[in-house]
């Protein structure tokens, strides 16, 4: 089981080695007076060099794995509590990189403005103002965190190259963060599970007032989301700055996020967002600078570690071999941009298709039901035992919890069950929405059409189901 304790805070001035990174770490680009104007996650060591995946601009525009360099100020390197979540995080921007999800030059406007705004511009306080503002409108906006969810490995429908929509570098860190948690948790259904190819807001009002129809009463949309459907497609979703894209995206009559939820387990999705205070970021992506994460971490040591200053020193290669480097990065590059126009292409001839049958969207739109027959995959079971377990840690952690006791139970045809107790500490209160008792199903058609990011899993699903007994066991704090 991967620990989530932090012994010890690592004061910042203190010097952090390269080669101690781990995948998921989040390493922000300083400025001389403290702040920061870039951030990337470090995605891993491949041939004696340390690798950061980021949304940049010039000359690739979009979210791309690249060589980690010195830069004239040390980095700021923080570690996530729970090193599943950052591991997937590290993950899902990899894919983002194979898909080329553009650079949003627009968004990286908006963050311009922000940092100009009285308040949020303050060189001592401004990185505080800036995270408020970000966390102010997340559960406004957390909607879009759930379509994002659905279809995981292209957050914005691949358009034609004017329409599509990228992120910047905050905004591609903090909805990382934020649709791998809902993975983990499982409280987003894939596409493939709704029967759709996209999941998408920008629906038109004819159609979506039917579809909203058969969602259950006691699970209605309410007035916060119909809210977020207005302003997420004006130009002027936030009283600062403009976002003209908004207005010019065409209709994606698609299912809408508030299907993609699994009402079955958390309930309505405001309710769930009272209630739960687990997120690791939670920041409206679109207003997340590189500074407000920043002073975000460092206000919440129990789930980011502060582990200092990183000093990468510049690495010098033989002219014949710094010339064949630059061949095969350009070759690499190259293929990475077909491959990844391949890929959009596809999303797009599938959702075209389904457009063009948009009055049949009624009649194949799932039935949004209270309680719904799970089915996951080994891996999923693992992925979420193991998250769940974190998440109980830490907050027993802090709140001063004595014991909590977890109990796997591995049963025939790849079934388990995790039940756990902890008499001594509140777990809905503080905001840990969970069930007493998780049963999760396995069955071979469902793992064998499960798209996961790379990962490492172990190969033998008996022995996985087996190790829970052991990965998952009595906890004394």
């Amino acid at each position: 089981m991967l620990h989530t304790k932090f012994q010890d805070k690592t004061d910042q001035d203190s010097v952090f080695k390269v080669d101690d990174l781990q995948k998921g770490d989040v390493l922000f680009f300083m400025e001389s007076g403290g702040a920061s104007h870039h951030v990337a996650i470090y995605n891993g060591k491949y041939a004696n060099t340390h690798f950061i995946t980021h949304a940049v601009s010039s000359p690739y525009y979009t979210v791309m794995t690249t060589r980690l360099k010195p830069e004239h100020f040390p980095y700021r390197v923080f570690r996530p509590a729970s090193l599943a979540l950052g591991a997937q995080a590290a993950a899902r921007m990899r894919v983002w990189a194979e898909h080329q999800v553009p650079f949003s030059e627009e968004k990286h406007s908006l963050y311009e403005t922000i940092c100009d705004m009285n308040g949020t511009c303050h060189p001592k306080t401004g990185g505080k103002a800036q995270s408020e503002l970000a966390q102010k409108y997340f559960t406004a906006n957390f909607y879009r965190y759930i379509a994002f969810a659905a279809h995981p490995n292209m957050p914005y429908f691949p358009h034609s190259s004017e329409q599509t929509q990228g992120m910047y570098c905050s905004e591609a860190i903090a909805a990382a963060f934020n649709i791998q948690q809902l993975l983990m948790l499982h409280a987003v259904k894939s596409c493939k599970e709704l029967n759709t190819v996209w999941v998408s807001d920008n629906i038109s009002p004819t159609l979506l007032k039917p579809l909203l129809k058969k969602i259950p009463k006691e699970f209605k949309p309410s007035t916060e989301y119909l809210k977020y459907l207005e302003t997420s497609r004006s130009e002027h979703e936030y009283s600062f700055g403009s976002l003209p894209s908004n207005e010019e995206q065409p209709d994606e009559n698609f299912l809408p996020s508030v299907f993609a939820w699994r009402y079955d387990k958390y309930g309505r999705i405001e309710k769930f967002l009272e209630s739960y205070k687990g997120f690791y970021l939670p920041f409206d992506s679109k207003l997340a600078t590189p500074w407000a994460i920043l002073t975000y971490f460092e206000d919440h040591p129990e789930q980011w570690r502060d582990l200092g200053k990183l000093t990468v020193e510049p690495t010098d290669y033989p002219l014949e071999k710094l010339e064949e480097n630059k061949r095969e990065w350009q070759a690499y590059v190259n293929k990475l941009f077909a491959d990844a126009e391949q890929k959009q292409l596809s999303i797009r001839q599938s959702g075209r298709q389904h457009q063009d049958n948009a009055t049949d969207l009624l009649t194949r739109s799932p039935p949004i039901k209270s309680k719904l027959k799970r089915s996951l995959s080994t891996e999923d079971l693992h992925e979420a035992l193991e998250f769940h377990t974190q998440e109980l840690e830490r907050i027993a952690e802090h709140t001063q919890a004595k014991q909590i006791q977890y109990i796997a139970s591995p049963q025939k045809s790849g079934k388990a069950c995790l039940s756990f107790s902890a008499p001594t500490l509140p777990l809905k209160r503080r905001g840990l929405l969970l069930p007493t008792k998780l049963t999760f199903e396995s069955d071979s058609e469902n793992e064998a059409n499960t798209s996961t990011p790379p990962t490492s899993p172990p190969s033998n699903e008996e022995n996985q189901t087996s190790s829970l007994t052991t990965r998952i066991s009595e906890l004394k704090l």
